[in-house]
């Protein structure tokens, strides 16, 4: 829904980093910048852009974004541990290891690069559903949201909105995604016209 939404009134592309036709499926997690923005140069979409990403991939548009500067102009990351979150893994439940290793690799990519004054909405997941089922995720949950006050440190002009919802935002309430990227689209616009 919320691709259909924006696509009404800007480009939109979607990158799947798991695709399953993927030659390089095993794609060092870095590398996958890479891949995306030659990806958008090929299909002749040039920046500036405005990224947006869940959970890993809000990881990976931090890290375009601080890569690349230059070409991005807003970020939109939903429900994604704030860079430098993870680093207490023993709260974590053994299933979500490799996917841990993978943002915290990234994440101290992100935080060796210097910081920038880019735009950037927050969409925070409350997820009280999901751990007054599943209490064993409570102290991971806690942590993530703990840390989460840390955006405004590295992203000073930063955003954050707490949204009752579970870890899958863009399905439980679309709304919420939507009208966080026209808010900072319309932020963008105002400034640079």
């Amino acid at each position: 829904e919320v691709f259909l939404e924006i696509g009404k009134t800007h480009t939109v592309f979607a990158y799947n980093r798991n695709d399953k036709k993927d030659t390089e499926n095993k794609r060092v997690s870095t590398n996958r910048v890479e891949h995306l923005r030659e990806l958008l140069l090929k299909r002749g979409l040039k920046p500036p852009y405005v990224l947006v990403g869940h959970s890993l991939g809000g990881t990976y548009v931090q890290y375009f974004a601080k890569k690349y500067p230059s070409e991005v102009v807003g970020v939109v990351v939903v429900d994604t541990p704030c860079p430098g979150a993870l680093e207490d893994v023993s709260v974590f439940p053994k299933i979500l290891l490799n996917v841990l290793k993978e943002i915290h690799q990234i994440d101290q990519k992100i935080l060796a690069l210097p910081r920038t004054n880019i735009d950037m909405s927050i969409l925070v997941a409350t997820q009280k559903r999901f751990t007054s089922q599943y209490k064993e995720y409570i102290p991971m949950i806690n942590l993530i949201h703990e840390k989460a006050k840390e955006y405004s440190t590295l992203y000073p002009q930063c955003t954050m909105e707490w949204v009752d919802t579970g870890h899958v935002v863009m399905f439980e309430k679309p709304e919420l995604v939507s009208e966080a990227i026209k808010e900072l689209l319309a932020k963008i616009e105002n400034s640079v016209g």
